[in-house]
């Protein structure tokens, strides 16, 4: 399986390298410039496998790329089809119009336009477990990720990717109630019933077929019924465990106070002494 493509390090604690993280991003002339030091974190999580999904040129020759990460090179074409084939996606214009706006973009986003919304695949993020079922066969935990965070240790006690948190929870967000559920990085349990959960809004054929971005990924938008109310929904009725605030997160998406910062050191992020306490392990976006 898939799975087994990628070694990982013996210092790895049982269960910790099932879990694969897939970074998406198209359109556009380059990765950003902030990509080196992105992948150097990503590095240092040597028990996370991450995938980098894009139409650009890998950002690193992969004979310099650490075993823990892959590039996949998709078209916007092919992407287009392979949610067309795997949950029914249907958009005005189809893939011609997904090239279209690429092209235009400029290094936006690869929707970027008049016609489709900049941020429409971030309504697509929550279906990539069975967009991408194949890619994840054999990992018990997926998840997406923003290419604009920098990565502590995942897998630290208590951290996100926690093996013995993973263990007891089924959708993992790093947001607190009621927001539920992040577009910009979350892990859910590679079964069919959390891989299907999107299939439970009654949003979901509106999502699938209106080019605007709904905000499905998170709580904030026009779609009603999007993931974090979904998520909340399964969870108060006993059908999944749901972990919020697992990630100590620290960012622009919480701090209101200028001048913020936030340190990277031998794999871990560290935030600003004067803003409280200091915390560690924790993803900063």
């Amino acid at each position: 399986p898939p799975a087994c493509k990628m070694p990982s390090p013996r210092h790895c604690r049982s269960g910790s390298a099932s879990t694969a993280i897939l970074v998406g991003r198209w359109g556009g002339a380059s990765w950003p410039s902030t990509t080196l030091l992105f992948l150097r974190t990503l590095a240092s999580n040597a028990c996370v496998h991450f995938f980098l999904l894009s139409d650009l040129p890998p950002p690193a020759p992969a004979a310099l790329l650490p075993v823990n990460i892959r590039v996949r090179n998709v078209s916007i074409g092919s992407l287009y089809e392979m949610h067309q084939r795997a949950v029914g996606l249907s958009l005005p214009g189809g893939s011609a119009a997904l090239e279209s706006q690429a092209r235009r973009s400029s290094g936006k986003s690869f929707l970027a336009g008049r016609d489709i919304s900049s941020t429409k695949l971030n309504d697509l993020k929550p279906m990539w477990g069975e967009v991408f079922g194949e890619l994840l066969a054999g990992y018990s935990f997926w998840g997406y990720l923003q290419d604009d965070v920098l990565l502590g240790n995942l897998t630290a006690p208590h951290a996100i990717a926690d093996p013995a948190q993973l263990a007891v929870s089924d959708v993992v967000s790093p947001y607190p109630a009621p927001y539920n559920t992040s577009g910009v990085f979350m892990l859910w349990r590679n079964t069919p019933a959390v891989n299907t959960l999107w299939r439970r809004s009654s949003d979901a054929s509106r999502v699938l077929s209106d080019a605007s971005y709904l905000v499905f990924d998170e709580w904030w938008g026009a779609s009603r019924d999007n993931m974090a109310a979904v998520v909340a929904r399964e969870a108060a009725a006993g059908r999944l465990r749901l972990r919020l605030g697992a990630a100590g997160w620290f960012g622009q998406d919480y701090n209101s106070q200028p001048n913020t910062l936030v340190c990277w050191w031998r794999g871990r992020v560290f935030s600003s002494p004067r803003f409280g306490a200091t915390r560690t392990n924790m993803p900063c976006h």
